[in-house]
């Protein structure tokens, strides 16, 4: 006994509804920098026919320079009427991040046929590894200046204490 299955997408026309709408950020991953490098965005059709969406995935730092971008669904993915659907975005790194704070990731989105682009930002924050590296260098420097000058001010205080 055999049996036979299908998945049919059907174009209708007329009454045609085509809502689609960012829920969220299921998970943003972090490259050694701290930076994200990967997100997972979370999108819902509410409509009554299947959607495709498309857009960007932005990553600015602290002071609005772009450091990452990302293509939302290059794959051509579908979502279904009355459906949830998550899609991952790799984040290509495009300039050197190096400062700590606040960093925005910025969704750009829409369906095909759809002209305009609807927004989300999310902040995070991060403190990149080269601001802990040059941190921790300059912080050792520091260190091994003091103990070296207190070892000298206390070969000073010897030799005063000697004359």
């Amino acid at each position: 006994e055999s049996s036979f299955a299908a998945l049919v997408f059907v174009k209708k026309s007329g009454g045609e509804i085509a809502e689609l709408s960012y829920k969220e950020s299921e998970d943003i991953s972090r490259d050694a920098f701290g930076i994200p490098s990967r997100i997972s965005l979370r999108f819902q059709n509410s409509g009554n026919i299947h959607l495709v969406p498309r857009g960007r995935s932005v990553v600015t730092d602290p002071f609005g320079r772009v450091v990452r971008k990302g293509i939302i669904n290059a794959e051509s993915g579908r979502i279904l009427p009355e459906s949830f659907r998550t899609f991952q975005t790799g984040l290509e790194p495009l300039s050197q991040a190096f400062f700590p704070g606040f960093y925005t990731v910025t969704v750009e989105y829409r369906h095909d046929g759809k002209e305009s682009f609807d927004t989300v930002s999310e902040r995070v924050f991060s403190i990149p590894l080269a601001v802990i590296w040059v941190g921790g260098g300059i912080l050792l420097i520091v260190c091994i200046y003091w103990i070296a000058r207190k070892g000298s001010d206390k070969k000073k205080e010897r030799k005063n204490e000697t004359e």
